[in-house]
């Protein structure tokens, strides 16, 4: 009888502490989010104009020009920073207004000099040492190399999305509402997004905070994860809503090496997470060719894919190679 008792107590409590999701977004109710993630893989517009490409000692600036939309460009600016970290930057190239660029947080980071040299469909920027960024040029994509081997990529999957300020159409309706709060959003919709890849790695790690596992869990048949500050006291454990704080940092480990990624904007954030070697969602089929293989030089990839309200896209890739390196970096 005591055990009973105890029983309906947990339930009781159980539901008296659990968290009122209906009091918290979903991708789904966020319009930037859903119209992110409902973008296309492998269809990206963007492709580099290398006729604009012009370099300084430390760094290139480049345009970037899109087939879904004739007339716009962003400019791309890539920084080669001490300690094995490249800086990529991308922005309206012709903003209507200016876009929120975070200050203050990163500052004084020491430049060093770049190698730029072109081949065909790509231009290669030789950071110092054993590093390397790639860009390819059509469709535009950024491969980061250690000694010969790509270890992270962005728009690899062609994700790249950047919605410049523009006038209304007369049947537009930019304002969005969620319960009581309503947002008129006068200047449009301004989201942004790009994809990442951590190549020879299982897993990846970081974008505190959420209730979840040391190890990110994929977000296939979930929503993304979530950064957005919140006070939730009755939060669900291995959930991938959003709680108290809000870093969009990330590491992957790979057997020889790790590498990680700072995605430097304020606004609102969801992540989106997929490994090649994902098990949990994979179905009978999944879970052999895992578990067998397909080839015997198979390597895994986690794909991430980066989702922003606002701003720009500012990105920090910290090469490594060891996961002392990164915390370095980092904390750099």
């Amino acid at each position: 009888m005591a055990a009973l008792r105890l029983t309906a107590l947990a339930l009781v409590l159980g539901c008296v502490l659990a968290v009122d999701h209906s009091n918290f977004k979903t991708c789904e109710e966020s319009s930037f989010c859903k119209r992110n993630r409902a973008l296309p893989k492998n269809q990206s517009p963007w492709s580099v104009d290398a006729s604009t490409l012009t370099s300084t000692a430390t760094s290139i600036s480049v345009d970037l020009k899109s087939s879904a939309e004739p007339g716009a460009a962003l400019v791309l600016k890539v920084t080669a920073l001490k300690g094995n970290v490249a800086r990529v930057y991308i922005n309206d190239k012709s903003p209507r207004v200016p876009r929120h660029e975070v200050q203050g947080v990163i500052e004084n980071h020491e430049e060093i000099p770049l190698q730029v040299s072109q081949e065909e469909g790509t231009i290669k920027l030789q950071l110092g040492g054993d590093n390397a960024v790639v860009i390819g040029l059509s469709p535009f994509r950024l491969h980061f190399v250690h000694k010969n081997s790509v270890v992270m990529a962005a728009n690899n999957e062609g994700l790249l999305n950047f919605e410049r300020h523009r006038e209304k159409a007369a049947d537009e309706n930019w304002g969005e509402e969620y319960k009581s709060h309503a947002d008129t959003r006068p200047l449009g919709p301004a989201s942004v997004g790009i994809d990442i890849t951590f190549f020879d790695s299982e897993h990846v790690y970081g974008i505190p905070e959420h209730a979840s596992s040391y190890a990110l869990k994929s977000t296939k048949n979930t929503d993304p994860y979530r950064l957005y500050n919140l006070d939730v006291f009755e939060y669900d454990l291995d959930n991938p809503m959003a709680l108290y704080g809000s870093i969009p940092y990330m590491v992957s480990h790979a057997k020889d090496r790790t590498a990680g990624m700072l995605f430097l904007n304020a606004a609102e954030m969801w992540i989106d997470i997929h490994s090649s070697t994902d098990t949990d969602n994979a179905g009978v089929i999944g879970h052999l060719r895992n578990l067998f293989g397909n080839k015997a030089n198979e390597k895994p990839e986690t794909h991430t894919h980066w989702m922003a309200e606002s701003g720009v896209i500012d990105l920090y890739f910290l090469l490594g190679p060891q996961p002392e390196d990164v915390s370095l970096q980092y904390a750099q």
